[in-house]
């Protein structure tokens, strides 16, 4: 990435290729993931507009396996008090 905004960004590769219309790109330094459009190309350049409000987190697989155990052992706790309702 040779540079990004809140709505766009220039991307080079190694070599010239030719990306789909739209598509999605990982900042791993930023934690995050955008949804793109290809509105120009020069060699291995390109440029592309984002959707701010689709800047999405990037989450780790560790991190989302901890997420579903968590949510698991709130069911569990849930049930174990019998009256349905959710521990705070």
């Amino acid at each position: 990435m040779r540079n990004l905004s809140h709505n766009g960004a220039m991307l080079e590769f190694p070599e010239p290729m030719l990306p789909a219309g739209e598509f999605d790109f990982c900042i791993v330094g930023k934690g995050e993931s955008r949804h793109a459009r290809l509105i120009w190309r020069d060699g291995p350049r390109f440029g592309v507009v984002t959707d701010s409000a689709a800047v999405n987190p990037v989450v780790s697989l560790e991190t989302e396996r901890l997420i579903r155990k968590l949510k698991a052992d709130r069911a569990a706790l849930a049930s174990r008090l019998g009256d349905g309702r959710e521990p705070a």
